[in-house]
Order: structure tokens, then sequence, then C-alpha cells
């Protein structure tokens, strides 16, 4: 980590800053580190954020102080909203009528109380933040009524048949690597890469490429499960820093610093 006070900024144009330490051994950037509050940067920290081309990883501490000061960053303040909302998820998904599990959202005791009339057991129960651990498989109304309890709202999805999943990992607009599980239900991926050139991937591989565009998803992992010939989205989530490809692991601050040395991003 640079520590602000011994900063000396680089008299190009094109100087690019991080905050978070993701890319603190790419040559191209320089890293601050990550403070409390941008009052604790110093002023030549500061002014290097203010001079930056692009900030990467300004973290959500940060993205919206940036982006209401018109700063460049990366990931964008839209990708680090999906990423952490299923709410704002179902509506992206929802407004561009994209194959997902029926879900609503439910607030408070009353319209909790209708689960049970709107979706049979077993059901999915899910916490309104993207967090992996947070979703629940319902088999009977006693763990309803508990995590129905423990989040709100609540969104309940319909548990769709799934004989398979995939992640996607996708940075700057492109699908980088396919993983697939063949125990989609258990939530815990087998971590099998698979090529992007399968024809069987065509439909949500297309669809998926829509959506990075439509939603301005340029940091993300998205989520398909496929069961009894349909295609389901599961969600959005933030992506692991590597994962398996077909050639070894793709290491994927690495793979962002390449395009950045390139001039990509």
């Amino acid at each position: 980590m640079v520590r602000g006070q011994h900063l000396k900024l680089r008299s190009d144009k094109g100087l690019k800053v991080a905050l978070a330490p993701f890319l603190r051994k790419c040559p191209a950037v320089l890293t601050l580190g990550v403070r409390a509050a941008i009052s604790e940067y110093s002023a030549t920290a500061r002014a290097a954020i203010l001079q930056a081309e692009r900030i990467f990883f300004p973290t959500p501490r940060f993205v919206d102080i940036f982006d209401a000061l018109d700063l460049p960053t990366f990931p964008n303040p839209t990708t680090y909203k999906y990423q952490r909302s299923r709410l704002l998820q179902q509506s992206l998904f929802k407004y561009h009528d994209l194959p997902s599990p029926r879900t609503r959202v439910y607030y408070g005791v009353r319209q909790k109380a209708r689960i049970l009339k709107d979706f049979g057991l077993p059901l999915i129960l899910l916490s309104p933040q993207a967090i992996p651990e947070k979703m629940h498989f319902i088999r009977d109304t006693t763990d309803l009524i508990y995590w129905g309890e423990v989040y709100n709202p609540v969104l309940v999805q319909e548990a769709v048949p799934l004989e398979e999943q995939y992640r996607f990992l996708c940075v700057h607009y492109q699908i980088l690597v396919a993983v697939r599980s063949h125990s989609a239900g258990s939530r815990q991926p087998s971590d099998e890469p698979v090529s992007l050139e399968n024809p069987a991937l065509g439909r949500p591989l297309e669809l998926t490429r829509q959506l990075l565009h439509a939603g301005r998803l340029d940091d993300v992992l998205v989520e398909w499960g496929h069961g009894k010939g349909y295609w389901w989205l599961l969600g959005l989530s933030r992506p692991p820093a590597r994962m398996p490809a077909l050639d070894g692991t793709l290491q994927r601050h690495q793979h962002i610093c390449e395009l950045i040395q390139a001039g990509v991003l």
C-alpha cells in the first residue's frame, strides 16, 4: 500500500489510480489504499484522485462520491449497485424480460403471510443483499417462518428444477470464462471449465452479453441454471479473484492489469 504523504504524481495525462489493493502489483497503476474517509487522504493523494483518468476499485464506500464528481471508475457505479442488491437485479431481469425464476418481494408480516398462497414448497428464500450465504432452500413451514423473520424485505423464488449450473466471469463487457456444476441445487459449484464455443451455451451467452451492456455491468459474475430444456438467469454477484479455465487458471486482477497496460481500460 502506498502512503499518501510519500506520493509523487506522474506528469502524464493517463494517470490510473486504484484504492483497493487488487492492482498493487500492476506497474501502470498507482495504488493509494482504502481510507475511512476522503479527508484522510493526503492533499497529494486527493490531487491524484482528481487528476486520474480512471479510478480502479473505488469500493462501495467511495464510488458514489466519484460518480457525483464525474470521475470514471472501474467497476462503474452501476456494477457495484447490481452486484450488491437482489432487488435491483430482479428489476433489471424483469425490465429486459430475461428468463429468470418467478420471484416476488414481501415486506412486513402481512405480506409474508401470503407467501404460501403464492408459492408451493419447496421454494428459495433470499435476502435483499446479494450474498450467497443468505440464500435458503425452504422445505417446510418451520424454516419458512424462521428465515422469513430474519430478512425484511424477503425475496421468494420458485425452486425451478436445475440439472446444471453455469457461472460466467465477465470483465469489461467480455465473457472470459464459463464454469459448470452438475450439482446446482447444492450451491457448491464443482468448477469445471467449459468452452465458450460450446453451442449448447449459445443462448445464455447471447443473453449475458446483452445484459452486460444493458445494465452497464463491467465486472461481474453471471449465474445461469439449466433444467428440463430451459435456461434460467439466477443472479449476479461479485466476481472471484481467480477461476479455472480450459488453459489453466484465469487471474482476474492480472487480466485487468493487462487491459490497463494495453490502453483498453
